[in-house]
């Protein structure tokens, strides 16, 4: 199914936007291609083929994203992690 998902301008203002290239192409290919439900119903070769990275760019930026927001020090939900791995794929946290 295709579903909206809003990008808010503050993203360029947050932490997100410090990281790598790659690691900011997989974070909006994965808002891009989210369901409803905020999961990214995709296996891992298929997410890293639709944001066009390598092997080595998709591991690291998976980590780094499902990994705790060490750039900031005001306290953030799920310590700043934006992504965590469920049985259907990744779960996009603080979705909504």
């Amino acid at each position: 199914m295709n579903y909206y998902s809003p990008l808010f301008g503050k993203v360029v203002d947050s932490s997100l936007w410090e990281e790598p290239l790659h690691v900011r192409v997989l974070f909006v290919t994965m808002l891009a291609v989210k369901d409803w439900d905020h999961i990214v119903r995709v296996e891992d070769h298929h997410l890293r083929r639709k944001a066009n990275l390598t092997d080595e760019q998709l591991l690291d930026g998976l980590n780094v994203l499902s990994s705790p927001d060490k750039r900031t020090s005001i306290p953030q939900e799920f310590e700043g992690r934006r992504i965590e791995r469920v049985a259907e794929g990744w779960k996009m946290l603080n979705g909504d």
